[in-house]
């Protein structure tokens, strides 16, 4: 059947996407344009999509497509920090395919973008130790309106939450921190394998940035970002710290290059741990 819909708010977005999933040919008329309408068209294109329609999605659209090597956005202003672990080890397919196709939905209104993956397959999955970290550079000029205009926009993926599998992601921390600074070590790297991560409390940027430069010093890592909270849950740290490498052995570069290089006294260390790019076979991202 062929259905018009006048209106691409919250309710005619949903309503869409679910007589598409039935079958029916959709079409939706808005007054507030075709960014608008596009958004939903890729909020319905995604909403029950396979790993490989997501993929096809993706390769269609440039700007949502997976970055393989750190290379952030020129108007990135903060970023969207997320650790999840699986409700169920024993489902890890079903929890990659719905957690893939969920992060691709969420950078549709435009606010965030590069959503890469990351995982510590040595992670107990505790919200201490957690498996998998995402990251989305924030795109917004004013970070702090980035995650609530991605939430209350018409293309917010608010359906994929009817999906069982969605149940199987389970949140150790979603937050946004806005950039404070960063570093880049001089000459060309290698794509990214890995990054490690801090977080924080205490201190101050000083500190932070001097260590990072001795860290870069080493070698092992290629740049270091530093960031302050906008706002999360639970009980976010008040600083990230996020340090990208191309070393063959990311799990194992953060330990090398900290061995004489302690961090300042000032600075409460809550998390710091190391991840691979998601998708990279363990085999190659160790070193013997």
């Amino acid at each position: 059947m062929r259905i018009g819909i006048i209106g691409a708010g919250n309710m005619g977005a949903a309503l869409a996407a679910q007589l598409t999933r039935l079958g029916h040919q959709v079409a939706i008329a808005s007054s507030r344009g075709p960014r608008t309408l596009a958004g939903v068209a890729a909020r319905q294109a995604l909403a029950d999509a396979t790993p490989e329609q997501t993929a096809s999605w993706r390769s269609q659209h440039p700007q949502h497509a997976k970055p393989n090597t750190a290379v952030h956005a020129s108007s990135r202003t903060g970023v969207r920090f997320v650790l999840v672990n699986p409700s169920d080890p024993s489902r890890l397919d079903e929890f990659t395919n719905w957690y893939d196709t969920y992060s691709a939905a969420i950078t549709v209104p435009g606010y965030l973008a590069n959503d890469v993956h990351f995982e510590n397959p040595d992670a107990s999955g505790e919200n201490s130790s957690p498996r998998y970290a995402t990251i989305y550079d924030i795109v917004s000029p004013d970070p702090a309106t980035a995650w609530p205009d991605t939430e209350h926009s018409p293309a917010y993926p608010a359906d994929l939450f009817s999906d069982p599998r969605a149940k199987l992601v389970s949140p150790a921390l979603r937050a946004s921190y806005a950039l404070v600074g960063s570093q880049l070590q001089p000459g060309q790297h290698g794509p990214l394998t890995g990054i490690h991560v801090i977080l924080s409390n205490g201190g101050g940027d000083t500190e932070r940035q001097q260590r990072e430069a001795q860290i870069l010093q080493t070698g092992l890592f290629y740049s270091a970002a530093r960031f302050r909270i906008i706002e999360g849950s639970p009980d976010p740290a008040e600083w990230l710290e996020i340090f990208e490498t191309d070393h063959p052995d990311p799990l194992h570069a953060y330990p090398r290059a900290t061995s004489n290089t302690p961090p300042a006294p000032q600075i409460q260390p809550r998390l710091s741990q190391s991840f691979h790019l998601a998708g990279t076979p363990q085999n190659q991202s160790r070193v013997s």
